[in-house]
C-alpha cells in the first residue's frame, strides 16, 4: 500500500476512515490501521482539487511515534480538533496542517 506523501496521487481509497471537504480541500484521515509508516508520519492530511496531498499534519511530540485514530471534530473554517492515540488532543490548522494548540488529556 502506498502512503500518502506531498505531491502523490492517488490514494488507497479502502484505507480511509474519514473525509471532510474544506476551503483548502478535502481532509483524509487515513486508517491508523493500515497506516504504512509506523507511526512516524501522520495520517492526517489535506487532498488539494488536483487530487495530490498537499500538507500532512504535524504529530503532537516531533520524533515519537503516534497517530490520530479518532474521528475528527469542531471542524470551522480554519481549524479542526483531533485526539492522538497518546491522548494529546490538538487544533489542526487547515491551511498548513500546523498543530496551534495541543493539550494531553488521556
Amino acid at each position: 500500500m502506498v502512503s500518502p506523501d506531498p505531491g502523490s496521487s492517488p490514494w488507497p481509497t479502502a484505507a480511509v476512515d474519514e473525509t471532510v471537504k474544506t476551503k483548502y480541500g478535502t481532509l483524509v484521515r487515513y486508517s491508523w490501521r493500515t497506516h504504512t509508516d509506523a507511526w512516524t508520519a501522520s495520517n492526517l492530511f489535506l487532498i488539494g482539487d488536483d487530487g495530490a496531498v498537499v500538507w500532512r499534519s504535524e504529530l503532537p511530540v516531533p520524533g515519537e511515534k503516534d497517530c490520530w485514530p479518532n474521528p475528527l471534530h469542531d471542524l470551522t473554517e480554519e481549524t479542526v480538533r483531533c485526539v492522538s492515540i497518546d491522548g494529546w488532543e490538538c487544533t489542526i490548522d487547515l491551511k498548513t496542517g500546523r498543530i496551534l494548540e495541543k493539550e494531553w488529556g488521556k
